[in-house]
């Protein structure tokens, strides 16, 4: 698990060395074909955070593919075409991977396919770019972990919820060891026990096996050459640079990184992948760099290094200590530092290669020790015991289904700590049969690609049913009309005072199709749906897609799927029990007892349109409506910060197991509409004819629709979780803690967007005066 989606040199060429030297220990290794640009976690809490972020992301859509000063601040980086060619065929000539990991649960599933699963080098633990899964919290059993030289980067991590993740999730690697000795401190005040330091995997092979891995031969060119390659944008490096390689009589050639590099004194090398970079450095009398692996090869390849600081020592976020500590090991100190001040020229000849070999050498044997003695020991480790069959992943969705088919009764559903329903196990009852694992929704995904599926409007033409339905109405008559036929329903409904979701059956024609109406933003007990096993005849069962995904796993594990019709729910996701609570607590107040009924009403639309999203709640005569710009609940719902965890890696967002999707019908096609309209999408044959019927009987409005409605006003990807996430919940539970204080903490876009309200609505009634 390392970096090897960005093209940068060192992070291919470091990935490539650790498969290698894994070889030489007899293991088959793969890269874990995952792209961290999918995991970018929305830490904006301040108002400020949130309006840089949306200025940069407007001006990176603004100015794409322009030109011009503003342009090159905001995309920086040479663009060169045959160099992403370069880096493509290196990738495939000498790289494998695993399949496609895009989910938590596509990351999990590789447990049942390796033995063991490692993570490193390169900055993949740097605090500023914090991403869980490159701490390989997917690993199901921590004995079978290492961490092999991942770098830290920074100095220190002083944001202390990526501490407490840190503490949590390297505390887990049986294996543990990091780059750089800074980061063996850091990690040691962390974790308080020091972990190994272990060199770059590219130093774990020698520069004889470089060149015998990459075929090099040095280039053949009429001049004698230095090579330039920073990764800072300082043109002080390049006027360094050109002095000195001038008074050696050198040619000097550059790669650029950047557009104003193209301007440089130096002759510019285009198109270089991984393999040409070595090529130029092998091919060299002299480097200059402020890259580490700029550094590293130079050293491994013995040509004189002019080693530049990227960035200032008084930069808290300075990553510097990398190249130091490859310097010290190479017994070379700050003798090849260079200054953009020092206008004199060291002479060739004064490195002592006896030396730089002697230190690698021995960092090197060092280090080869460790990950042969770990590698051993994950080895007996294996042959000893066996992965459990539960959790068959690491996105509980608290379905159910794996509790529904337990044979043992092993399993069970509870509420945990965070205020989500989670299965759990009685490991002394579990008999390891693996009923749970073939059942659960996000090991066993049967879900269709929507764009597969036949898209419709549709509008109620019960005006009745219309009012009290979020939209329009379709769950309401579909119920309605299963019912009628003398078939049951079970969906999702308020119970126990208004205080908690769950699901119940309606049993045929004496069931009122009225029970299920209205949205529920918040997570439902879908345990009795599997009850309708056990009842004879024909079934409709409405839920959140992971929620029917599951539904489609039992009933076809059972032979039954020809007796249901399954249909979900467009899903942004559900929060936390305890924000549904302490907005039910506060509108209590001291005025009446915690146990006193409820009615709440999640988009109440007797109050406007139905786009106009109001929470209205009702107990013992005092009403409360808040409309959505107003509400705590809401600004915490809408930006998902407290959601269940398996609800940042839905997937479904444009799939479903259903026969068919149902939610609203966003978009400006029916923008005009105040009543409500519902998108469905059918999944199958099955869905398809019963959404005619249904219409045939039950629809004002019925009409087949461009699928594209779907991906252009729909949530179609996931949001990620965020590293506030535990400190929310925390507060959440908290009873001396007011929501709308958590709102201002956390969803500091709201003044923003308040602001932008009042604006509107100035230059609304402006137009109309």
């Amino acid at each position: 698990m390392t970096w090897h989606t960005y093209d940068n040199f060192g992070s291919l060429l470091q990935a490539y060395a650790l498969q290698r030297s894994l070889e030489k220990l007899g293991v088959e290794s793969y890269l874990v074909n995952y792209d961290p640009e999918s995991y970018n976690p929305n830490n904006c809490t301040r108002t400020s955070d949130w309006v840089k972020t949306h200025i940069r992301m407007t001006l990176k859509k603004a100015l794409s593919g322009a030109k011009g000063p503003l342009s090159r601040k905001v995309y920086p980086q040479w663009e060169d075409e045959e160099r992403k060619e370069a880096y493509k065929h290196f990738r495939s000539e000498f790289l494998r991977f695993t399949k496609e990991c895009v989910t938590a649960s596509d990351l999990f599933s590789l447990n049942d396919e390796f033995d063991m699963i490692a993570c490193g080098s390169d900055q993949i633990w740097a605090p500023t770019r914090f991403n869980p899964h490159y701490y390989l919290d997917f690993a199901k059993d921590p004995e079978r972990t290492l961490a092999y030289a991942p770098s830290i980067g920074l100095p220190s991590i002083d944001d202390e919820v990526v501490r407490t993740k840190v503490r949590e999730l390297a505390g887990r690697i049986r294996h543990l060891s990091v780059r750089e000795e800074r980061g063996a401190e850091i990690l040691e005040s962390i974790l308080g026990t020091r972990p190994a330091v272990a060199i770059d995997p590219t130093a774990l092979l020698t520069g004889d096996e470089w060149c015998e891995a990459m075929g090099l031969q040095g280039q053949v060119v009429e001049e004698r050459y230095a090579l330039c390659y920073f990764l800072g944008n300082d043109r002080r490096k390049w006027e360094s640079a050109s002095r000195i390689a001038g008074s050696h009589g050198l040619v000097l050639r550059g790669i650029p990184v950047f557009k104003q590099d193209g301007a440089r004194d130096a002759k510019l090398c285009l198109g270089v992948g991984p393999k040409e970079f070595l090529e130029l450095i092998y091919g060299s009398e002299a480097v200059f760099t402020d890259s580490f692996h700029g550094t590293m090869f130079s050293l491994l390849f013995h040509k004189e290094p002019f080693v530049y600081k990227r960035f200032s020592d008084k930069d808290r976020k300075n990553q510097n200590s990398r190249i130091e500590n490859i310097l010290r090991i190479a017994n070379l100190g700050a003798t090849v530092l260079q200054s953009t001040d020092d206008v004199s020229a060291r002479s060739f000849g004064a490195i002592d290669w006896d030396a730089v070999d002697r230190g690698i050498s021995e960092a090197r044997e060092a280090s080869e020790a460790f990950l042969s003695h770990s590698v051993s020991e994950i080895n007996r480790h294996v042959a000893s015991s066996s992965l459990p069959c539960f959790p068959p992943t690491m996105t509980c969705c608290g379905c159910g289904a794996c509790v529904s088919v337990c044979p043992t009764g092993a399993l069970s559903l509870t509420e945990s700590a965070d205020g989500f329903l989670e299965a759990h196990i009685d490991r002394e009852k579990c008999i390891e049969c693996g009923a749970c694992a073939r059942v659960c929704p996000f090991a066993n995904d049967k879900g269709k690609s929507l764009r597969n599926g036949s898209t419709y409007s549709y509008i109620s033409a019960d005006d009745s049913a219309l009012s009290k339905s979020s939209s329009g109405a379709l769950a309401h008559d579909l119920t309605a009309d299963y019912l009628e036929h003398g078939e049951s329903v079970t969906g999702c409904a308020l119970r126990d005072r208004g205080t908690r979701a769950v699901h119940i059956t309606l049993p045929s024609a004496e069931g009122d199709a009225s029970a299920f109406q209205g949205s529920k933003y918040i997570q439902s007990d879908f345990r009795r749906a599997f009850d309708t096993l056990m009842l004879d005849g024909r079934h409709l069962v409405i839920g959140t897609p992971c929620e029917i995904a599951a539904m489609r796993n039992v009933i076809e594990a059972r032979g039954v799927s020809d007796r249901y019709v399954l249909v979900d729910l467009i899903c942004h996701g559900v929060p936390s029990a305890h924000l549904y609570r302490k907005q039910l607590s506060e509108f209590r107040g001291k005025r009446h007892d915690a146990d006193s009924p409820i009615e709440v009403r999640f988009r109440n639309k007797l109050d406007g349109s139905w786009r106009d999203r109001t929470l209205y709640l009702e107990c013992e005569g005092d009403e409360l409506r808040i409309p959505e710009a107003r509400s705590a609940f809401y600004a915490l719902f809408n930006k998902g910060n407290c959601y269940m965890p398996s609800c940042y890696e839905c997937l479904w967002r444009t799939a479903s197991a259903a026969d068919i999707r149902i939610g609203d019908y966003w978009g400006s096609r029916f923008s005009g509409n105040d009543k409500g309209v519902s998108m469905a999408v059918a999944m199958t044959e099955k869905g398809k004819s019963l959404l005619k019927r249904v219409a045939g009987e039950h629809a004002a409005h019925f009409m087949e629709q461009d699928v594209e409605d779907y991906f252009a006003n729909q949530q179609i990807v996931n949001r990620d979780q965020p590293l506030l996430h535990d400190r929310i919940i925390a507060e959440l539970k908290d009873p001396a803690v007011s929501l709308e204080g958590i709102a201002k903490r956390y969803c500091g876009e709201r003044s923003i967007q308040a602001l932008a309200r009042k604006i509107r609505g100035i230059v609304s009634r402006g137009s109309h005066e």
